[in-house]
This record gives C-alpha cells, sequence and structure tokens, in this order.
C-alpha cells in the first residue's frame, strides 16, 4: 500500500511538473536502465521525487516515459546505503546538503552525524574566510601608497585613521584563528555515532 501511494506520488508529481532542467540527454533515456539509475542516485542521497521530475521532464520530450517501480526499487536500494552515521558524518564534512532521505532511526542518526561532520566544513570555512579577509587587508595595506609619499600623488592613499583601522582588523581577525583553530579540533574528536 505504502509503495503504491509513494508510485501515485511520483508519478503525480512529474506529470504536474513544468520546471527543472533536463537531467538525460535523448540517448540516455532510451537506454537508461531505471534500476540502475535509481540506484546511483540513491547512493547519492538525491531526492527521488526530484530526479524523477527532471527525468520525466528529459525524456517524454522523445516519446519515453520513466520507468518508475525499476527507478524506486533501485532508489530504495542505494539509498540503504547512503543513509550510514560514517556517510552522514562525511556529507556533513563535504558541506553537501541533506535531502532527508533517510528514514526512522537511520534518519535520526544521518541528522546526528551529518551536524558533526557539517559543524568541521563550517569551522573550517570559517578558518578560510578569516585568513582570506586578514590577506586581503594586508594586500591593501601593501599596496596602497602613504599619504606622506611624493610619489603617490594622491592616489589610492590610506590615511593614518585607515590604516590603523586595518591593522586592527587584522589583529582582531589573527586573534579569532586560535580559537576557531580550537574548535576544529574538539569538532573533530568528536566520533561518530552508530546508535
Amino acid at each position: 500500500m505504502r509503495d503504491a501511494m509513494i508510485r501515485y506520488i511520483l508519478i503525480a508529481w512529474c506529470v504536474a511538473s513544468l520546471g527543472g532542467c533536463a537531467a538525460l540527454s535523448e540517448e540516455e533515456c532510451r537506454s537508461a536502465n531505471w534500476y540502475a539509475l535509481g540506484d546511483t542516485d540513491g547512493s547519492r542521497g538525491a531526492n527521488p521525487n526530484h530526479k524523477l521530475e527532471r527525468y520525466h521532464e528529459a525524456c517524454t520530450k522523445i516519446g519515453i516515459t520513466p520507468q518508475v517501480d525499476p527507478y524506486i526499487a533501485g532508489w530504495k536500494q542505494g539509498v540503504a546505503r547512503y543513509c550510514t552515521p560514517d556517510n552522514a558524518y562525511a556529507a556533513g564534512r563535504a558541506g553537501q546538503t541533506y535531502h532527508g532521505v533517510c528514514t526512522g532511526d537511520a534518519d535520526r542518526l544521518f541528522r546526528i552525524n551529518y551536524g558533526y561532520g557539517y559543524r568541521i566544513y563550517e569551522i573550517r570555512r570559517r578558518i578560510a574566510d578569516i585568513e582570506e579577509e586578514i590577506r586581503q587587508r594586508e594586500i591593501k595595506l601593501q599596496e596602497a601608497p602613504r599619504k606622506d609619499d611624493p610619489k603617490s600623488q594622491g592616489k589610492g592613499e590610506l590615511t593614518k585613521d585607515q590604516r590603523r583601522i586595518l591593522i586592527e582588523q587584522i589583529k582582531r581577525l589573527g586573534d579569532e584563528l586560535p580559537q576557531r583553530r580550537w574548535e576544529l579540533r574538539d569538532a573533530e574528536s568528536v566520533p561518530v555515532i552508530r546508535r
């Protein structure tokens, strides 16, 4: 009953959709192994509704209807491999989006481990942002002529106050780096939760 309802919803979704971009070429539509395609999409954590919508749009243009039953069977096989604690942690660390495709306890564990991994991703991204902000300000200080430099002819000069502000910003950002690196070490020490 549940599978029939899922099929009905997916078909209705596909038929009702008008937007999106083509996901498969004409040749891919003609030679598609819908089970294998579903398995691949499931193993990547893709939302089956969204993917089938895109396949439907691409393939119906050439008179081919996606085979929903084999696709869903393959997707279920693939998503079972996707919905593991280790994969959740890795997906979070990589900054990937979780589309809520896991169910039951697997979803609970996925969300926990994804959150731990995503925290690492966010901290690393913040560290990289801080380092880039420091670099940009240092470049600005190095490349901008001093106001008292007679060669500058008033072009791109920084006032003493502007220089002071840049130096203060560099120091403040530099002071933040050790804290962020400590947070990263702390986040990386959290083990994958398996139960």
